[in-house]
């Protein structure tokens, strides 16, 4: 019985560690607790999508965490789907004169490796309740330039809540935050 719990602890740890290597992590962190402070993108059905990052200014190479809070604003329980953060939304990047800042070579990867290997769950929310996500943007981006940028994610819900393989897909848009990196 001991070596089951130490193998499921040791397979926790190395799934936590996986996670965070990849720049990914899921809580219901601190940050996507406090709902004060934060912008929220136009409700679609029964979400609404905010993002957030723990300060405005960044020093070069300093980690950049972006929380990303989806919502159910409804007054019914809804079902969602679950997979890694960056399988499910679409992070835009912007210089403020809206060049789009692309993926490193190493994030493309990552993120497409991430898509073909796409294990979905489901999950309910209940009225009010949220889902909360962290990307780690430097894992993906190259964010050592001295500069400013816009950040905003697309996620899909499906219409009427029909996830059947004909349901009608719509987007889901967060508010827009900027951020600089000095």
């Amino acid at each position: 019985m001991r070596l089951y719990i130490c193998s499921h602890q040791v397979l926790k740890m190395l799934i936590g560690l996986l996670l965070i290597v990849l720049g990914i992590a899921t809580a219901d962190s601190q940050t996507a607790t406090n709902e004060i402070n934060r912008g929220w993108g136009k409700a679609v059905e029964s979400f609404s999508l905010s993002i957030l990052t723990a300060k405005t200014n960044y020093a070069r190479g300093e980690p950049i965490i972006l929380n990303i809070l989806k919502k159910n604003i409804g007054k019914q329980d809804v079902t969602i789907m679950t997979a890694a953060p960056l399988a499910l939304y679409e992070i835009k990047m912007t210089l403020p004169d809206k060049t789009p800042v692309s993926l490193t070579p190493e994030g493309k990867r990552a993120v497409d490796d991430l898509k073909q290997n796409l294990s979905l769950g489901s999950r309910v929310l209940k009225p009010g309740e949220a889902v909360s996500a962290d990307v780690t943007l430097n894992e993906f981006y190259d964010l050592k330039s001295k500069r400013k940028y816009i950040i905003s994610v697309t996620g899909k819900v499906k219409k009427g809540g029909d996830y059947s393989p004909s349901g009608e897909w719509l987007d889901l848009i967060s508010n827009e935050i900027e951020i600089a990196v000095d």
